[in-house]
């Protein structure tokens, strides 16, 4: 035997404790819930029912364990995505049998997309029990398809099973998890009757301490960290890249080392950097080389010396600006290289020459060391200047009035530093992305961008927010504030406070920004699709606070009285669609006639 290493003390077989044999049920689940907390999975998220009963009740008697009681299963699934992306591990999901299982399918999606860890524990109905008619018994065997890392099945408890197995499952399970690509596991779990729990608190702890009282895991993984090889031609590839057109761009990035070494690589390079809102980089941050306002440029990069990039690197994961891809598309580079920490295809435009997988802080400190310190560019500082111009009119018009660009920029504004914000889809992270100003607060930004759908949105932020222990701020549309209305619920439960922002603009208003918008005759009943629905309802039936500002001013005090005091609750702001098309478009021809202009005596 290694020195220092201890011998591994066999558990005892359940057939020893035979009047335990009937409590079967309750024996296993406390010990994957004991399991799980020793993995350092201590926060459940749950959802009633009968047949789960067995792992509910172990949670609830697990001093170590936290839950979230929710009673929509879809919700409580995106409070787990919402959680493990604020924490970096998963929260262990639980719920019954039958179509419960199902309604954890568009989280699981999500969490898969965009390789966020998470555990799924779903109780099932014995072998007998299938195939033949019984109630809410449905083939849960592969319910998620390829959305789960890997699937496994715990058959009903036996006592000639041994809790060995039970543990070095779920120590897999967990594995399978954390290991690049992060994303779900589903383990299913078979229970016959009796489910309720029949064991005293005192009689399963005297079995968890003759099981062996350990504080680390039954069998401990080790998760590899790669690193790239090609180092030293990668160095010589880039310095012979000087005096050409460069282009940095940051996706998500999701910790903050990423997000240091991503940034110091830029300073040493002086290319100019595109930060995505979900890099961490866009927001509260003052360096030059971080082009803020890129999309606005990408309307006039005709007009200056930029209108193509002769090489792109690309560090971390996708990005939110549908122009920087049409542009990528257009004026293909002569080379792309894109770093992940992953081996996942993401190429949607199919231009990378170049892919390298390795941890990116790790990746972007050691190319930092070894590259020479690069001086400014006339083209960086032409980006430069076009950059604050543009941030210059996008902050006059955002006093004017209260808009959906004024919303986004408002938020960004007054957002207290270390808060968090959660993002929705359509039109509320784009209009982050493109008009928030880079001079406000620091703070870690969350969006359901895997495959970008406008459900969960609530839950997944209440779920930021709990994983974070910091309050935050949503903003969101209409129609996803409807669709994940009983989430409000999650408001009143956590400790920490959650401002809601919705853009009320009575429908879905990106359509209005899509070729459809042309055809009067569908448009409206069947895209747009109009409401006359006000959310104040909504606030008083769960209890929160509501307020309803009308002007920019008002929006503003009052948001900030809300961070400032650390109230949960809903704003509501009414916009009107057509008059935000109207406000792009106009912003839109400021920009490019501004940037038009000649530019050499100004930068």
């Amino acid at each position: 035997m290694m020195s220092g290493m201890k011998s591994k003390r066999k558990f005892h077989n359940f057939s020893r404790y035979s009047a335990m044999k009937k409590n079967l049920n309750q024996l296993w689940a406390h010990l994957i819930v004991k399991e799980l907390v020793s993995k350092g999975i201590n926060t459940f998220s749950l959802s009633p029912g009968s047949r789960s009963t067995a792992l509910t009740a172990a949670v609830a008697l697990n001093p170590d364990a936290y839950s979230y009681m929710h009673y929509d299963e879809r919700g409580a699934a995106f409070f787990a995505l919402g959680y493990a992306r604020a924490t970096h591990k998963p929260a262990a999901l639980i719920c019954t049998s039958g179509s419960a299982v199902a309604n954890y399918l568009p989280a699981v999606i999500e969490a898969s997309e965009e390789h966020v860890p998470m555990l799924l524990l779903t109780a099932d109905r014995p072998p007998e029990l299938l195939h033949c008619g019984a109630n809410q018994a449905i083939k849960q065997s592969g319910i998620f398809g390829n959305y789960v890392r890997t699937a496994l099945e715990l058959p009903c408890p036996d006592e000639e099973i041994s809790p060995e197995y039970v543990l070095t499952t779920i120590d897999q399970a967990h594995y399978r998890c954390m290991r690049k690509p992060e994303g779900p596991v589903h383990v299913n779990c078979q229970f016959r009757e009796p489910l309720a729990p029949h064991l005293s608190p005192d009689e399963v702890k005297a079995y968890l301490e003759n099981s062996g009282e350990r504080r680390h895991p039954y069998t401990q993984y080790h998760l590899p960290k790669t690193q790239f090889i090609g180092m030293e031609a990668l160095v010589e590839n880039l310095e012979a890249c000087k005096g050409q057109r460069n282009l940095i761009i940051a996706g998500e990035l999701r910790n903050s080392e990423d997000q240091e070494a991503v940034m110091a690589l830029a300073e040493k390079l002086q290319w100019p950097l595109f930060p995505d809102v979900t890099s961490g980089l866009r927001l509260g941050n003052s360096s030059k080389v971080a082009i803020a306002y890129f999309d606005q440029l990408l309307l006039s990069l005709e007009s200056l010396s930029s209108a193509s990039f002769d090489n792109v690197l690309h560090l971390g994961g996708r990005f939110v600006s549908k122009r920087l891809m049409k542009n990528l598309e257009k004026h293909p580079p002569k080379q792309y290289i894109a770093v992940k920490d992953h081996p996942m295809r993401h190429d949607p435009t199919h231009l990378i020459s170049q892919r390298i997988e390795a941890d990116i802080a790790l990746f972007s400190k050691n190319l930092t060391m070894k590259l020479a310190q690069a001086e400014s560019s006339p083209y960086l500082e032409e980006l430069q200047w076009a950059s604050d111009k543009v941030e210059g009119l996008i902050s006059e018009d955002a006093a004017k009035e209260l808009g959906e660009l004024s919303i986004a920029h408002t938020i960004i504004s007054q957002i207290p530093e270390g808060h968090g914000l959660f993002l929705g889809n359509s039109l509320s992270i784009r209009n982050v992305d493109m008009y928030a100003p880079p001079s406000g607060s620091h703070v870690r930004v969350a969006a359901n961008r895997g495959a970008s759908g406008i459900d969960g949105n609530i839950a997944a932020a209440c779920g930021f927010a709990a994983g974070l222990r910091r309050p935050v701020t949503a903003l969101i549309g209409d129609l996803a504030f409807l669709h994940d209305l009983n989430s409000l619920a999650y408001l009143n439960k956590i400790d920490v406070p959650v401002t809601i922002v919705v853009v009320n603009n009575s429908g879905g208003g990106i359509f209005h920004f899509l070729p459809v918008a042309d055809n009067e005759q569908i448009f409206q009943e069947y895209f747009e699709t109009p409401h006359e629905i006000n959310f104040k309802a909504a606030a008083e039936l769960y209890r929160l606070n509501y307020a309803h500002p009308t002007e920019e001013d008002d929006f503003a005090g009052t948001y900030r009285e809300f961070a400032e005091k650390g109230y949960s609750g809903i704003f509501e702001l009414k916009t009107q669609s057509s008059d935000n098309v109207v406000k792009q478009y106009s912003i839109k021809n400021v920009c490019i006639t501004t940037l038009n202009k000649p530019i050499a005596s100004e930068v």
